[in-house]
């Protein structure tokens, strides 16, 4: 199966927009202050976590958030910012993390990811990038290692041209190495087919393959490694966060490992 990444995110709309009204709903976020700004975009990354309510600045900005769910990117004034995040109990709202500070940096991209195993606190991990546009022509990936347990050990990543019928070997390329909260500078790439292979560090054997991705003109993606809970043998599964929200709040597009038997699909 091949993974477009535009059609990836309009499915991931339409299961949003198809869940109940009282699911995760966003109102609108703290305005920033005239002048410099950045964004802040927050990841439930924690698999066995429940649903998760957001609060920045004392200001519930999402309700009922999932695992695998995202909001989208905030603009918020450069500076100090706090976040904290409540955790849907059963024994009702309880804060899970913060309120804590969180520094906005002019012009940079903040993800903000609650990771896992539950606890109080719960974990959490922050990565930054430019707030700039790929370059002419191009795609632009940023990827974090947010799998903990067995998979909090460091990773090697591998984004590969695809190639069917002549695929490079695991190791004969140089992989983008990873620690658990770890992120890689933002990588530019050509629009064309790539294929992203995970292994632990120093390792042949891959621990997720998403076989042929899809990436166009102007595509900017954070991609976050996270827990596989869909099924299959993989260790992790690979999520797209949608940089803008352009389709809709929470988008996020799931690449499943290319061995996720079909039913699991």
């Amino acid at each position: 199966m091949k993974y477009s990444m535009k059609i990836l995110f309009a499915l991931s709309a339409f299961a949003i927009a198809a869940c109940s009204n009282e699911s995760f709903r966003a109102v609108p976020a703290p305005q920033p202050a005239p002048g410099p700004s950045g964004q802040v975009q927050i990841l439930h990354a924690a698999s066995d976590a429940p649903t998760v309510n957001i609060v920045i600045d004392g200001l519930e900005t999402d309700s009922d958030v999932d695992y695998k769910q995202s909001t989208i990117e905030y603009n918020l004034s450069a500076g100090t910012h706090t976040v904290e995040v409540i955790a849907n109990l059963d024994s009702g709202p309880t804060s899970v993390f913060g309120p804590a500070d969180v520094t906005v940096v002019a012009d940079t991209v903040t993800t903000v990811a609650a990771v896992g195993p539950v606890a109080v606190p719960l974990d959490v991990a922050i990565a930054s990038k430019p707030d700039v546009a790929p370059a002419a022509g191009m795609a632009r990936v940023f990827i974090v290692h947010l799998a903990p347990g067995p998979m909090d050990l460091p990773v090697d990543i591998y984004v590969d041209a695809y190639d069917e019928d002549n695929p490079t070997a695991i190791g004969d390329s140089t992989p983008i190495q990873l620690a658990f909260k770890g992120s890689s500078d933002p990588i530019e790439l050509m629009p064309g087919e790539y294929q992203v292979r995970v292994t632990l560090r120093d390792s042949l054997e891959a621990v997720y393959d998403s076989g042929p991705v899809e990436l166009s003109v102007g595509d900017d993606f954070t991609v976050a490694a996270v827990p596989n809970v869909s099924g299959g043998d993989a260790a992790v599964t690979l999520l797209a966060l949608d940089p803008g929200g352009s389709f809709g709040a929470g988008a996020s597009a799931e690449l499943l490992d290319i061995n996720t038997p079909t039913g699991l699909r």
